[in-house]
């Protein structure tokens, strides 16, 4: 069955190249049954589409995370803490970037 959802998901991205929203989505799946590295894929997409929103912006972040590349990851994160226009972003960026140091030591 996991393998007949992953293909939908493939299709689903591969017909839709231009819907961060379905990037997202599947980034999403991808991440919760950790196939980290095909949710990265699809979130990098998601972002090259929506440049700009922070949601997106985090999800690559947490995938860069759990990929085991905290360098990437405190970049994409402290991008949306310094430019995010909605207060609440920015808060949840710190505080993903205060939990990442604290991985890090």
């Amino acid at each position: 069955e996991l393998d007949a959802a992953v293909e939908v998901w493939r299709t689903a991205m591969r017909d839709n190249p231009d819907n961060a929203a379905v990037f997202v989505e599947v980034g999403k799946e991808f991440m919760d049954i950790q196939r980290v590295q095909d949710a990265l894929e699809a979130f990098q997409q998601a972002v090259r589409l929506r440049p700009h929103d922070p949601d997106v912006q985090l999800r690559l972040g947490a995938a860069l995370r759990q990929a085991g590349k905290p360098e990437a990851a405190e970049v994409q994160i402290l991008s949306v803490a310094k430019t995010a226009l909605d207060g609440r972003d920015r808060e949840q960026a710190r505080s993903r970037w205060f939990d990442l140091l604290g991985e890090q030591g």
